[in-house]
């Protein structure tokens, strides 16, 4: 039961150590892992806004945000709860987005599926993109605020298979 304890401990530890090392990098860059819809209505010319709805993108958007089914494209057959197989391929998604590694990524969604958003936050911190932020509230809260909304879809990528 000590052992236990103490590779408990160690684990935790280094667990912590990692947590806090990776907080640092990212922290220099300036941008922070949460902004406000007034941020990103202040930013929309500088930032790519990545909706990550499932099925309600066409229900309506943020003006210029992007739109992609991580589950169906993302993660290899179609099952969300994995990683991609290589970095490779999820490269290449994010080049067909026209997302690159130095731009500054908002994501949100419109169905509180605030897993899926901090699942592709860590997943996109992972694969390189350090800057990396989620908009508090999502589109209810964009909405609720009187800002614009976009029902085209033809502003955004919309990946075809």
């Amino acid at each position: 039961m000590k052992n236990i304890r103490k590779v408990s401990g160690i684990i935790s530890g280094a667990f912590l150590l990692c947590l806090i090392t990776t907080s640092l990098a990212f922290a220099g860059n300036g941008v922070t892992s949460r902004v406000s819809t007034q941020w990103v209505a202040d930013n929309l010319d500088s930032v790519k806004i990545i909706d990550l709805s499932f099925d309600e993108y066409n229900r309506g958007h943020l003006p210029g945000a992007l739109t992609m089914q991580w589950g169906k494209e993302v993660y290899s057959q179609g099952e969300e709860f994995i990683l991609p197989p290589n970095l490779s391929e999820i490269k290449r998604i994010l080049d067909k987005m026209g997302l690159k590694p130095k731009d500054h990524i908002v994501l949100y969604d419109s169905d509180n599926q605030k897993k899926t958003v901090t699942r592709i936050y860590w997943a996109l911190k992972f694969w390189n993109f350090s800057k990396v932020s989620v908009m508090e509230g999502g589109l209810a809260r964009w909405q609720a605020e009187n800002r614009n909304v976009i029902f085209e879809s033809s502003m955004a990528y919309q990946h075809a298979e």
